[in-house]
């Protein structure tokens, strides 16, 4: 790989994605009112980024273990061989990590996928680590680095207009959730990821967590009319393959 490694996190405003296509065919409606959670038993038990979703909130993650003897692990002599021993028994939590930033940033994305990307990033640049920035510091930038990957990969099949392969588990299970043909899904997804970090958190809570809306925090989520506000345009925007509805108060792409 070179100093430009497609994995390496990107300068200046992150996940900048261009607009999806618009392709004849590629529009539908979803609900008017927030979705009802429809989990069949046949997907009881699949997962969004690796999450159940039967009806009950995963138990919390514990922290990864403070200060892992990264040293021991990086002393290999090629990126190969670390990424060998990242993969053994995953000792740098790296599933663990990607997971929580995933969920704090409400996205939706294949939890495995990020994980493969981050641990080849992880075994990259490790040879080059010599403990600055802080280790946590340092493996948060590699997370950020895979989940950049793979949102970009899905942004370019859908301007290639590969986003019609076939559907993965996720996008079968939040198709089901929401009403929509499953190939359609992968598209929606990609206009979902770009939208405003306060805007996903409400449909990420109501959608995937399934948590009631009326039920979530004022403090995190804004007031009652303002989670549906914002609820309504994550639907729209996905219905639509664009953006719609966002105002100035929703923030950026991954403003708190």
């Amino acid at each position: 790989m070179s100093e430009s490694d497609p994995h390496t996190p990107r300068d200046g405003p992150s996940r900048e994605l261009a607009d999806a296509p618009r392709a004849e065919g590629r529009e539908y409606v979803l609900p008017a009112n927030a979705p009802q959670p429809r989990v069949s038993e046949e997907m009881n038990g699949h997962a969004l980024n690796g999450r159940r979703h039967d009806g009950e909130r995963a138990a919390p993650q514990p922290a990864p273990a403070a200060s892992p003897n990264w040293q021991a692990l990086f002393s290999q002599p090629s990126s190969s061989q670390i990424l060998a021993r990242v993969l053994e028994g995953d000792p740098l939590a790296i599933e663990q990590r990607c997971r929580a930033r995933i969920e704090h940033l409400a996205l939706l994305v294949d939890l495995e996928r990020v994980v493969q990307c981050t641990m080849a990033n992880v075994a990259y640049f490790a040879r080059r680590y010599r403990g600055a920035p802080p280790f946590e510091v340092w493996m948060r930038q590699r997370v950020e680095a895979g989940i950049e990957r793979v949102l970009e990969d899905e942004a370019e099949l859908d301007r290639t207009m590969h986003a019609f392969d076939p559907p993965t588990a996720m996008h079968l299970s939040l198709g089901a959730k929401l009403g929509m043909n499953p190939r359609l899904v992968r598209p929606a997804l990609v206009i979902f990821n770009s939208l405003p970090l306060r805007v996903r958190r409400v449909f990420y809570a109501v959608v995937v967590e399934e948590r009631p809306i009326v039920d979530l925090p004022s403090d995190a989520f804004g007031e009652l009319a303002v989670r549906e506000r914002r609820l309504r345009a994550a639907l729209s925007s996905i219905s639509a393959m664009r953006p719609v509805g966002i105002q100035a108060d929703d923030g950026g792409l991954d403003e708190e």
